[in-house]
């Protein structure tokens, strides 16, 4: 899971480009990255690195002042151990050069590299994107890059890469291009600014609204769009199958004022709370309060308490600079950070029987540090309800759940959850309700009923190497390098 921002206009882009990824921080904060080019001198700048936004690009390293075309990139590693070579924009060729920013996870990234290197490729990272840029740097250079060409470039990437992938790429002096795979998995939309000649793709809504960008259009799944150096804009569908968009992104990913595939995600949280109302009032439990887990789990709160007429309070104070703990690399590095991360408000939870809600039980780590916070702060009962149905399985596209192991509903009932998170009673909304609340047809549930949208091979190897790469990361944390 990335996010993605691009910008083609015949004005300055740079400064717009890191407020935009300022806008998509929430969705990795490993790295960040940023690639502009002026057509006018021909000249390019690529400048990434470790860390937030703000620690990467400074008033020292923002690139070319006057660069009318960019790229911007915020990663979560889900592939690599972290170094500065799988950071992204990738760059490749200078006939054209092309600059790659990518949102997703390549299912089969492993045989397709050894089969990529078989013909001569030479990679100079681990991080899958890196595929996708030989692909597409093979099909195109000088006199093969009309729309035409494009199109048959970004076949042989939907023909070949298996898994989820929103791209956008930038050709030197041709143009850009922005492609989502077939099954849509990851969003990716694009919108045009009001008398102006620029065109902006990006990961999220607010990230194009926050650059008063209007006009905002899907990225279909299996389409791919060309904006040539004049502006000109075109689209083409090349694949036409049932989408499968990630159901995380509407609960937990995105943010809660973005809008996918015409829905706003906030309006969803909120209405998957007045569902878990429903289930908290056939369960019995005598409630005094309902907690959120901040942030993502708040509107859900907010709309099951006022369904249940009790009052809701923000229980645990959260500090905002240790960012999501989900999408930290390791499962220490999590732990240590959600002991800095959250604080509870001891006048919430004193003598009080209490119903935490959260977005979702993953490995469980918050969820047992939430539930030992409020017990510690005198809760008298604790009780928890997740939005999200019961996680069982991996997820392959994106988000860093690869090993069936680390899941803790795997291979456990409901009872012995509650159990391990030491909650005195636990609720989720079952795959229907989740369903019918998102109201839209075509959702990606692998992670809840194992029905995976693409071809899988490669992915047992793909965890493996993920493993290892995790034991890279915590060695590398652990030594202070």
């Amino acid at each position: 899971m990335c996010g993605i921002i691009a910008i083609i206009d015949d004005q300055p882009v740079a400064e717009w480009i890191y407020q935009s990824m300022i806008q998509l921080q929430h969705r990795g904060q490993d790295a960040a990255g940023i690639f502009t080019y002026d057509p006018k001198t021909g000249k390019h700048f690529l400048h990434k690195n470790r860390g937030l936004v703000n620690q990467v690009l400074t008033p020292q390293t923002l690139p070319l002042s006057e660069a009318s075309w960019g790229i911007g990139h915020v990663r979560y590693q889900t592939v690599g151990d972290g170094s500065i070579e799988d950071t992204q924009p990738m760059v490749m060729g200078n006939d054209p050069t092309i600059a790659l920013g990518y949102n997703g996870n390549i299912v089969n990234y492993l045989p397709l590299r050894r089969e990529l290197e078989s013909k001569g490729c030479q990679f100079q990272s681990n991080c899958d994107a890196e595929v996708i840029l030989h692909i597409l740097s093979s099909h195109l250079s000088k006199g093969r890059c009309s729309f035409e060409d494009i199109q048959c470039a970004v076949k042989e990437v939907y023909r070949r890469v298996s898994g989820a992938y929103s791209v956008v790429a930038t050709l030197t002096g041709i143009g850009m291009i922005a492609f989502r795979d077939p099954a849509g998995i990851r969003p990716l939309l694009y919108g045009t600014q009001k008398g102006s000649k620029a065109v902006g793709f990006a990961s999220e809504t607010y990230a194009l609204i926050f650059c008063d960008f209007r006009n905002l259009q899907n990225i279909r799944p299996g389409e791919v769009m060309f904006v040539d150096k004049d502006f000109t804009p075109y689209r083409k569908q090349l694949i036409n199958q049932s989408p499968s968009y990630c159901s995380f992104e509407f609960n937990y990913f995105a943010k809660p004022n973005t809008v996918i595939e015409h829905h706003e995600v906030y309006e969803i949280r909120s209405n998957l709370g007045k569902t878990l109302a429903q289930k908290v009032k056939a369960s019995g439990f005598d409630i005094d309060v309902v907690v959120p887990v901040p942030n993502t789990a708040r509107p859900a709160a907010i709309s099951l308490a006022r369904e249940l007429d009790i009052p809701c309070e923000d229980g645990f104070v959260k500090q905002e600079y240790i960012g999501r703990t989900f999408i930290m690399p390791t499962q220490g590095l999590r732990e240590k950070a959600i002991s800095r991360k959250l604080g509870p408000v001891y006048s919430v939870f004193k003598d009080k029987n209490v119903l935490i809600i959260d977005d979702s039980i993953v490995r469980g780590t918050v969820s047992k540090k939430v539930t030992f916070l409020a017990k510690r702060a005198g809760a008298k009962k604790v009780y928890f309800a997740s939005t999200f149905p019961p996680i069982r399985h991996p997820c392959l596209y994106g988000i860093d759940f690869a090993n069936q192991d680390q899941l803790l509903a795997f291979g456990r009932t409901n009872e012995e959850i509650a159990k391990e998170i030491g909650v005195d009673g636990l609720i989720y909304n079952d795959i229907q309700e989740f369903v019918d609340v998102i109201g839209i047809k075509g959702l990606c549930l692998a992670c809840v009923n194992g029905k995976y949208p693409t071809n899988t091979c490669g992915s047992e190897e793909l965890q493996k190497m993920r493993q290892k790469d995790i034991q890279t990361v915590e060695r590398t944390a652990i030594s202070g390098v």
